[in-house]
């Protein structure tokens, strides 16, 4: 899946964020991750399959 770039800097710190993988309870989900405090950000898409992934929905 494509993702989108939807935002530039970490609301936290101001950092640069990069386009990156992460693992939640054994879900991988594409996310921007903020290189500065690790800070990471997910789009409504990304966080709805790992709902299905995990049994929520």
């Amino acid at each position: 899946m494509i993702m989108i770039k939807f935002m530039k800097t970490c609301y936290k710190c101001g950092t640069d964020v990069k386009r990156t993988k992460c693992t939640k309870k054994g879900v991988i989900l594409s996310c921007l991750t903020c290189q500065d405090c690790g800070e990471e950000y997910f789009t409504s898409s990304e966080l709805i399959k790992f709902d299905m992934m995990t049994g929520k929905i």
